[in-house]
């Protein structure tokens, strides 16, 4: 029992740090300068990636998320509108709703 307590409290460290990582590159500011269309563009295939695996996230850091995405789509780079719109996608899908049999979306 002790084992699968820390192997739970270790992916739980591990969900915490990943639903951070997106904020704390916005608070460093790390979109603006050299590369900060490079940073837009990867995180917005984090987004995607962490939607995929359907990591836990708390609803703050959903609607944080999304912003970024949002943002994104907004940006004058089409290749950035691109990597968001595919992240946006399956974020939608993980977190704010699932789809029905005839491909409908369904949030209830």
């Amino acid at each position: 029992m002790s084992t699968q307590n820390e192997v739970l409290s270790l992916i739980l460290d591990k969900q915490k740090s990943i639903a951070g990582l997106v904020p704390a590159i916005e608070k460093a500011r790390l979109y603006r300068g050299k590369g900060g269309e490079i940073m837009r563009s990867v995180v917005s295939r984090f987004i995607e990636c962490v939607s995929l695996s359907n990591i836990s996230l708390p609803e703050k850091i959903k609607h944080s998320l999304l912003d970024t995405l949002n943002e994104n789509m907004r940006h004058p780079n089409s290749q950035i509108q691109n990597v968001a719109v595919e992240a946006f996608k399956h974020f939608v899908l993980a977190y704010l709703g699932k789809t029905t049999n005839k491909g409908a979306l369904s949030f209830w």
